[in-house]
């Protein structure tokens, strides 16, 4: 690989240590940052501060550019983000999505790591013969770089599989976690009862890694689903009724029970309800080692817009109602949820999302593309949470979580030169037709965020400038 040579951007804005402060700043860097220069700091509301400044560019605080200078145009500089929670489904299923096209959408929305899942790709990676298999596919083809999750399915249970193997081969190949069902609809990767799911979390804290849940409870939902198919109907309500919120907290509650039994990491992903995440705080308040994080389609959406827009929202778990949306914005402002994932999942809409039955329609959003705009726009700019904790939510704390910090999430000297360039001054009108995944739908269609994505850089290269693609395949790493 040949040496890159030293670049600087100016006139950008950077957020750095506990309080909503803000320092006009110059960045030195290769595939590293090598300085940062502190022009100027201000204390101001940093939105009105950007706005005011943005009025006054000719004024003393500019630095003009030379050639070799890339002028941020006083605009919010970020570490890039971390989506710790993407389905890309390569190899497999790239008729949803690929390796490619997937990071490539996460790349326009200022993201340059992701960890993909293991259970929607074939095969699984649930051993290290199936990850080796999925690597070699995905590494000629990822734009920013990646972390796997590793994977444990009540198939390989039930294939008598040696578990304990499986998971300790996949961890010294450098899996970040193990991803876990307790309800599936996949049957390459089944769900586990809780018994296995002690097995696992007894591994797990030998291997000292976290294992993640999708919490609901099966009984509940394949009951109510059975119920409502005998009657007939297939409406959002009845699927609503059905992954409700009971079934998360029964399968949160499952959860704590074996993370206090095994003393392992647990961690719930994609939490929807308020009365799931009271019982995550209850437990962090008693030691036990849970964590959770939850998703922009949760904080922004209830069972009404579910019932407005269709399809195009269906997910699993569901939205919940306004109650549940509001309690988790305040997780995230408190710290009881660590960060914010999009569960990106997309499908061939105009097929998948239209079957004419809610229980065959496809449960799944991209997502990875619209995070950051998104938690910018209607978090720090609407007054819910600060700057500060909106960087953290969005890259710092996935990057701390799995282990990834501070070489990715940091704006630390020597670290990756991984950052994002927020306009947080510029409309941007939401139209699925736009993204750069596969599935060309979201349910934050014709919705107005309040920022723009300007540049993305991964490991010192401008990858993404002004909605322009400057990249390519293969620049992104295995980590």
């Amino acid at each position: 690989m040949l040496k890159q040579t030293m670049k600087k951007i100016i006139n950008a804005l950077i957020c750095e240590n506990n309080e909503d402060r803000v320092f006009l700043s110059e960045i030195e860097f290769d595939a590293k940052i090598r300085n940062i220069k502190k022009i100027r700091e201000f204390s101001a509301n940093p939105l009105l501060l950007v706005q005011q400044i943005r009025k006054q560019k000719k004024s003393h605080y500019r630095t003009e550019s030379s050639p070799d200078e890339i002028d941020a145009d006083f605009n919010l500089l970020i570490p890039a983000g971390v989506d710790p929670h993407v389905h890309f489904d390569d190899p497999g299923f790239e008729f949803r999505e690929d390796f490619y096209t997937g990071s490539l959408s996460a790349a326009f929305g200022g993201i340059t790591t992701v960890i993909d899942m293991p259970c929607t790709s074939i095969p699984p990676v649930t051993n290290l013969e199936n990850m080796m298999t999925k690597l070699n596919v995905i590494k000629k083809k990822a734009v920013i770089d990646f972390a796997l999750w590793g994977g444990v399915s009540g198939t390989s249970f039930a294939q008598n599989e040696n578990i304990e193997k499986n998971m300790t081969e996949l961890a010294e190949i450098g899996v970040i976690g193990f991803k876990t069902y307790l309800i599936s609809g996949m049957k390459e990767f089944t769900s586990l009862t809780e018994e296995q799911l002690t097995i696992v979390g007894k591994i797990a804290k030998k291997l000292d890694l976290p294992v993640a849940v999708h919490s609901e409870d099966k009984d509940i939902i394949e009951t109510k689903r059975f119920e409502f198919q005998s009657q007939g109907r297939n409406d959002i309500s009845c699927y609503c009724q059905t992954r409700n919120i009971e079934a998360e907290v029964l399968a949160v509650e499952k959860v704590i029970r074996v993370a206090r039994q095994t003393g392992a990491k647990f961690h719930i992903v994609h939490l929807s309800s308020k009365k799931g995440l009271q019982k995550i705080e209850q437990a962090q308040q008693k030691g036990i080692q849970i964590s959770t994080e939850t998703c922009p389609h949760f904080l922004a959406f209830t069972q009404d817009d579910f019932e407005k827009m269709g399809s195009v929202l269906k997910t699993a778990p569901a939205v919940k109602f306004a109650e549940d949306r509001d309690y988790l914005w305040q997780g995230l402002k408190n710290g009881s949820i660590g960060f914010v994932a999009t569960d990106h999942a997309g499908c061939i809409p105009k097929i998948e999302k239209n079957t004419g039955n809610i229980w065959t329609d496809y449960g799944g959003i991209p997502g990875t593309e619209l995070m950051i705009p998104f938690l910018f726009s209607e978090g720090f700019l609407e007054g819910k949470i600060s700057l500060k904790k909106s960087i953290e939510l969005v890259s710092e704390n996935a990057a701390k979580f799995y282990r990834l910090f501070p070489q990715k999430g940091s704006l630390k000297i020597g670290t990756d030169a991984d950052f994002a360039i927020l306009d947080l001054t510029e409309k941007n009108k939401i139209e699925g037709k736009n993204l750069h995944c596969k599935g060309k739908y979201t349910p934050f269609e014709k919705r107005t965020f309040s920022i723009k994505i300007e540049q993305t850089f991964c490991r010192g290269e401008m990858i993404v400038s002004k909605n322009n693609f400057l990249g390519g395949k293969s620049l992104g790493n295995f980590l």
